[in-house]
């Protein structure tokens, strides 16, 4: 940065960090910067629109996800932002079609899949959502939103998903809470707190029991 002020990688990684500090008006100043040097950078829109994001712009946060598509290597990550939004806007219909491009962009990617899993199941696809969890399952088993959601099926399903996981999960609680906030960021609150109920407070003693799944 001392060499070239308006140095777009190193813009966009200081923004980053920013951005995972919660200091999302600054990350968003270094972003612009970035991309008033190349209009180009997908990262750059993407951070920016996740900024947005968080702030609440839910707008300007598709409108910047769907200028991350049309640079190169961001269109998954563009399709994914534009999905979440309009998860966060209540236009579930609307997010699976968004999530399921952003999925044929880049069938690997582990969140895209979670995310068109959850935006089925809120979209009432029961089934669809549970091939999809299953499918991820057989893929990646240690990674816990599809067995969370196979496990909103149904109170006795929920605690046999509580009892399988905390038997295989290192950090229950912290790996619980992560899962349970992939649901929130989605606007899933309601499926987040049963999954924190069931896994982190009905499945441990009581004088076990950490204050931050309480707190969550």
């Amino acid at each position: 940065m001392a060499r070239d002020a308006g140095h777009v990688a190193s813009l966009r990684s200081l923004a980053v960090l920013d951005f995972e500090a919660g200091l999302y008006a600054p990350a968003m100043k270094r972003l612009e910067r970035a991309l008033d040097r190349d209009s180009d950078d997908g990262l750059s829109w993407f951070y920016l629109g996740a900024c947005s994001l968080r702030l609440g712009n839910l707008s300007e946060a598709t409108r910047c996800g769907y200028r991350a598509v049309r640079c190169p290597g961001t269109a998954a990550v563009g399709y994914d932002l534009a999905g979440r939004a309009a998860m966060q806007r209540g236009d579930v219909s609307g997010a699976v079609a968004i999530f399921q491009r952003a999925l044929r962009a880049n069938g690997d990617s582990a969140a895209v899949a979670e995310h068109l899993m959850l935006a089925l199941h809120a979209a009432g696809k029961t089934h669809s959502a549970h091939q999809l969890a299953q499918w991820r399952m057989k893929q990646s088993p240690t990674i816990l939103v599809p067995w969370a959601l196979v496990g909103l099926k149904d109170e006795n399903a929920l605690a046999e998903f509580a009892r399988d996981v905390r038997s295989f999960v290192g950090d229950r609680d912290f790996e619980l809470l992560e899962t349970s906030l992939v649901f929130a960021d989605l606007g899933l609150f309601k499926e987040a707190a049963k999954v924190v109920k069931a896994a982190c407070v009905d499945a441990v003693p009581a004088a076990e029991r950490s204050f931050l799944p309480l707190y969550y």
